[in-house]
């Protein structure tokens, strides 16, 4: 046999090895994405509302997913893409479970700046707009990017919850003042002439008097 028939010979002969190869591949693509299919999704630390929210960004019914193929990182943006949720952790669990832990934000008060509405966290930051805020104290009078002098006004807020006064609006006036209104009469305390200087030690005396 010549040279060129051993060449073509070979040439032919890797062909065939590589069709073998890549066929093999997709059968055994095709075998995990059967096997490994999602069949349930684990939901900790949220409501029921925001555990159907989750489910339809999942999608699941629609779409099934192979868990071997699935994007955590991906789902993980768009799961803290819902203003409810503070963070999130996706993990899988080999053969077919996903597991979704959810921390939630908890709202301490409402902002109000300009007409506009928001719910801030303990961390002093705005994440929502409120359906309804008749239980939750207000605060006027701060930008909703000032998260410093809001992350003051929730601190105190915390300690004269703990004393059981139910506070009603939190007004800080430009110059930094900080007035107090209460739920059972409408009087106005000043609270502190400085919210930028306001700390844990002046809260505590200004408390007790």
């Amino acid at each position: 046999m010549s040279k060129i028939n051993h060449f073509l010979l070979g040439i032919l002969i890797f062909i065939i090895s590589a069709f073998l190869v890549t066929g093999g591949l997709l059968k055994l693509s095709a075998y995990l994405k059967r096997f490994l299919r999602i069949k349930r999704i684990k939901i900790e630390g949220a409501d029921e509302k925001l555990k159907k929210k989750i489910l339809m960004i999942c999608n699941l019914k629609s779409n099934p997913k192979s868990l071997l193929f699935l994007n955590t990182k991906r789902l993980k943006k768009m799961i803290e893409m819902n203003p409810w949720i503070e963070s999130v952790t996706v993990k899988k669990l080999f053969p077919d479970t996903v597991i979704i832990k959810v921390k939630k934000e908890v709202p301490c008060a409402v902002l109000i700046y300009k007409g506009n509405l928001f719910y801030v966290n303990k961390k002093g930051e705005a994440f929502k707009i409120p359906e309804t805020y008749r239980d939750l104290p207000v605060i006027t009078g701060i930008k909703q990017d000032m998260k410093d002098r809001i992350r003051k006004v929730i601190r105190l807020l915390d300690r004269i919850n703990n004393r059981r006064l139910e506070v009603s609006e939190v007004h800080v006036t430009k110059y930094g003042t900080v007035h107090l209104y209460f739920c059972k009469n409408r009087f106005d305390l000043v609270f502190s002439y400085d919210i930028d200087r306001l700390n844990e030690e002046e809260i505590k005396k200004n408390l007790k008097n």
